[in-house]
């Protein structure tokens, strides 16, 4: 596992930005992720297709048995890294959400950029998801 997201204590320094799924219990969150009608690897494939189009960000750590990534970013004027990490979480078969939290590695304020950077990649993922369901085959044997 990365990073324990249910039980994550967020630092004293304004410069991050955590959303977690309905129904979790964590306290230090500023908002909720939606539901997602695909299985969890459908999700975690088109997550990691948002982050692969982000200037100046690569993926880290990918955990398939925690369902968990690690990605970096850095700022393009003084290559600051921010972390982002992203749990993804099954709800049956057929549905998933995920648990995100984007931080920065130095500094005490970060202007409001991880909370940005997280409402961009939520904006961005449903359109990222439905092309991933929509490109799947229809006559394979995995439905």
């Amino acid at each position: 596992m990365i990073l324990d997201l249910q039980r994550l204590k967020p630092p004293k320094r304004p410069n991050w930005c955590l959303k977690v799924p309905h129904g979790w219990a964590q306290p230090h969150a500023q908002g909720r992720t939606p539901r997602f009608d695909v299985p969890v690897e459908v999700l975690r494939e088109a997550l990691v297709a948002v982050a692969a189009q982000q200037p100046r960000c690569h993926l880290l750590k990918l955990d398939k048995d925690a369902r968990q990534a690690e990605f970096e970013q850095k700022s393009r004027l003084f290559g600051f890294a921010d972390r982002i990490v992203v749990e993804f979480v099954p709800l049956g078969q057929s549905a998933s959400t995920l648990a995100i939290y984007s931080r920065s590695v130095t500094g005490y304020w970060d202007l409001g950029v991880n909370g940005k950077r997280v409402e961009r990649w939520l904006a961005v993922l449903p359109e990222q998801v439905s092309r991933l369901r929509n490109a799947a085959p229809r006559d394979s044997e995995d439905y």
